[in-house]
């Protein structure tokens, strides 16, 4: 039954003891989401949603759904929560396929914050996947807490099976690194691989995992610095065996054809860069290895190539 001041504008979900819809609320204009379930259902669902309600009125943060109002008619509960923009992450990352990996650790940092955030306030998700958050703007709204519990609770309702620690298929106390492990498992959809990080998270014991979200946050940040720095020292290695290589192929073009004026000049004058100290001292040393090494007896055939080592060797002010 639909409060006279929420106007139901569509339904999103529904079952035999429960829906999800968007309502309009007539005293703001604004559209909302209204979740409701009936009170004969199970008590299992009566129990999620009123913990819901719990950890709704607990949070308050900027990228989590707030509560509007909660009521309850002769046979539901009702909880109206402002509804998040944007559209559920799984979609976004259908729809691109290339940006889900460059901004991958962007999203991914995103994500811890929300978990961190909650973990302040004692509260484990427990059912960390891609269908529970929206993204708008790049940005992660954390949806859905029908699942949560307190920290070291040893009772869970709900939870995707594929997500789940091995501590929640029995009656272990449950605590933050079970969402941990949770978010390995959503981590897992952003890799082609399973990095270290993920392996850590994923841990079937309990104690070997990352205690926290912020001992992970680090272990992340302190990877993507050394992969940053790996592919920084690759590149320059890479740019080091290109230049040498272009060097190479310079001088191999003009020892086919010592007579060529231009390709004398750009092996020449390649290695004349790269000698060391003032202009003098750059001239002297490069003539003294191209004389060492054989590289101009071929080439003094033409003229205006004498002339110009002629006028090197001038400006070298060498006596030889």
């Amino acid at each position: 039954m639909m409060n006279n001041r929420y106007v139901s504008i569509c339904t999103l979900k529904v079952n035999d003891f429960s829906r999800c819809d968007i309502v309009q609320d007539q005293f703001t204009g604004r559209n909302c989401i209204s979740k409701t379930v009936l009170l004969n259902s199970d008590p299992v669902y009566i129990h999620q949603f009123r913990m819901e309600i719990q950890v709704l009125s607990l949070i308050q943060h900027p990228f989590m759904p707030q509560i509007i109002d909660v009521y309850e008619t002769k046979d539901s509960l009702v909880l109206i929560e402002n509804k998040i923009p944007g559209i559920s992450l799984n979609q976004w990352k259908q729809e691109h396929p290339v940006l889900k990996y460059l901004i991958r650790d962007y999203l991914l940092i995103q994500a811890m914050n929300r978990f961190e955030y909650l973990h302040s306030l004692d509260i484990l998700y427990i059912d960390i996947k891609e269908e529970n958050f929206m993204i708008h703007r790049n940005h992660l709204y954390l949806i859905d807490f029908n699942s949560c519990t307190y920290n070291h609770s040893s009772y869970v309702s709900f939870a995707s099976y594929s997500n789940a620690s091995p501590e929640l298929k029995n009656t272990e106390s449950k605590d933050r690194t079970s969402d941990i492990y949770a978010f390995g498992t959503f981590m897992k959809t952003f890799y082609f691989t399973n990095p270290f990080i993920i392996r850590t998270c994923l841990n079937k014991e309990s104690k070997k995992r990352f205690s926290s979200f912020s001992s992970l946050k680090i272990a992340f940040i302190i990877r993507k610095f050394i992969t940053i720095l790996i592919s920084i020292f690759l590149s320059a290695i890479l740019l080091f065996v290109v230049n040498q290589r272009k060097e190479d192929i310079l001088l191999q073009a003009y020892l086919k054809d010592p007579q060529n004026q231009i390709l004398f000049l750009n092996a020449y004058e390649k290695d004349l860069k790269k000698q060391k100290g003032n202009q003098t001292e750059k001239i002297q040393m490069n003539l003294y290895q191209w004389i060492e090494k054989g590289f101009i007896k071929d080439c003094l055939k033409n003229s205006k190539i004498s002339y110009y080592l002629m006028k090197q060797a001038i400006l070298s002010q060498n006596d030889m």
